[in-house]
């Protein structure tokens, strides 16, 4: 379609420009929307490792049927039992705290487990780190601090927080200072989702 007149053809290329722009925008919305379907919730993951839990419960308990006619006497659960801890009785216990990709490298990010104010972030290596979210001297939000390698150096008086847990702070001179220690968490990353270790519920066999 030719448009001789300058004014025409300036609003038809405006109006081709903001069509253009409307279809990006709408393109841009559904990527996103079918972006949030595709990520696992982490309702849905909770529900999957409580399932697995319960078939590993179900598979101890079947173990300890005591086997009858059997001539072994600790088989038959009539004689001792060996001087061996039953691994069930102090089952790992880690619970979904976050999607990994949702923690990139050199970002920290909030997040709660049951009751705790945490952050999570990753190391120089990548593994996840997770420990409270309020720095020990005078409670300042570690979501401002600054990953450097394995430590979070704090944005409020440049404490430095390692990633086991231990406070310290560098002078100058590059002499430290221990300054206690912060709570941290065992985590790890599995499955894509990092996850922290939390107290197991007794399972049968537990002292």
């Amino acid at each position: 379609m030719e448009l001789d007149d300058p004014i025409r053809r300036g609003g038809f290329v405006e109006h081709r420009r903001e069509r253009g722009d409307r279809d990006r925008r709408q393109r841009r919305d559904v990527e996103g929307h079918e972006a949030v379907l595709a990520q696992p919730s982490l309702d849905l993951r909770r529900a999957d490792l409580a399932q697995e839990r319960a078939a590993n419960v179900l598979d101890a308990d079947r173990t300890r049927v005591d086997v009858v006619g059997c001539d072994d006497p600790i088989l038959a659960g009539t004689g001792p039992r060996p001087a061996v801890r039953d691994p069930v009785a102090v089952p790992e216990h880690w619970e979904p705290l976050i999607a990994g990709a949702e923690v990139p490298a050199g970002r920290v990010v909030e997040v709660e487990i049951a009751d705790d104010e945490a952050v999570t972030w990753r190391t120089r290596s990548g593994a996840p780190c997770v420990m409270a979210r309020r720095c020990p001297h005078l409670d300042w939000d570690l979501t401002d601090a600054i990953v450097m390698g394995d430590e979070l150096l704090c944005a409020g008086h440049g404490w430095s927080l390692r990633s086991d847990g231990v406070a310290l702070k560098r002078n100058e001179f590059g002499r430290e200072d221990a300054k206690g220690t912060i709570r941290t968490w065992s985590a790890r990353e599995h499955d894509g989702w990092i996850e922290v270790e939390t107290p197991g519920e007794a399972q049968p066999g537990d002292a």
